[in-house]
């Protein structure tokens, strides 16, 4: 009976080293795993995925953040392994700092944001977050950058006075006045477009001067620095061409970035 016992317990640990799985890291739009099967099928909430696989890491991407996930996987002996994660957060203060004499006059030389859990919404798949820009003397929440209006399932999205007296035009017109080279001042915006997927959102502002119309296209873009471990909030600013013709560029762009990136980095 102690021997059969012995070959019972020798048997179930070689099961476990075939099918040996294990966690390694979790963030706010990834998880990691390692293992040595070389071919396994992987399920996310019961939805087959895609995962990248690299020197035995098990890499699944694209996840909502502070998000409950049932990892499943299962080797070509049809064993399987489980594991309950809940990615991690992006919220906290993010800044980037300009330490060349390039300025815009003096309105660009440090952006400080502040992101937080937005409110939930039946339209919206997952977590998202509301985007404040902070500024010396003005409360954390007083400018809120995204989204720049209340979102709506209808994507229409009212025009707005540029010199209007509402929290909407008052921070337009700050962003406008930090990245603006020009002259011009616009009469009018609206928000054209929002998308909102796990760790980038996007937006699109058409402006109308007295002259003619541009477009303006943001992206906010959360990353982990894969060198540093550092949690990043990308600011991307892009449009159309006569948009970018006017806008301000980033003078101490990182390598391999453009000039219409600003990285700030979790602090």
């Amino acid at each position: 009976m102690k021997k059969a016992s012995f070959v019972f317990i020798i048997l179930f640990f070689n099961l476990l080293s075939l099918f040996s799985i294990s966690l390694k890291q979790i963030e706010p739009d990834r998880i990691y795993f390692y293992s040595k099967e070389k071919d396994v099928e992987v399920y996310c909430n019961n939805s087959l995925v895609d995962p990248i696989i690299k020197n035995g890491m098990i890499e699944i991407d694209n996840l909502w953040p502070e998000t409950e996930y049932e990892i499943t996987f299962i080797n070509t002996d049809g064993q399987k392994t489980k594991f309950d994660c809940i990615t991690d957060s992006w919220k906290g203060l993010y800044r980037w700092t300009n330490n060349s004499d390039d300025t815009n006059k003096g309105r660009c030389k440090e952006l400080t944001f502040y992101v937080e859990k937005a409110e939930s919404l039946n339209f919206i798949e997952g977590i998202f977050y509301n985007i404040y820009e902070v500024g010396e003397g003005f409360d954390k929440k007083t400018f809120r950058i995204f989204p720049l209006v209340d979102l709506k399932d209808v994507k229409e999205y009212p025009v707005f006075k540029f010199n209007g007296d509402n929290e909407i035009s008052r921070t337009y017109r700050r962003n406008a006045l930090s990245f603006n080279t020009t002259s011009f001042k616009p009469s009018s915006f609206y928000c054209s477009s929002i998308e909102i997927t796990p760790s980038k959102y996007l937006i699109d502002v058409k402006t109308k001067t007295f002259a003619f119309k541009v477009t303006t296209t943001t992206t906010y873009k959360f990353v982990i620095n894969q060198e540093t471990g550092k949690k990043e909030l990308w600011f991307i600013l892009d449009g159309d061409k006569m948009a970018k013709m006017g806008m301000f560029k980033n003078p101490i762009a990182r390598e391999g970035t453009g000039k219409n990136v600003f990285i700030l980095e979790a602090i």
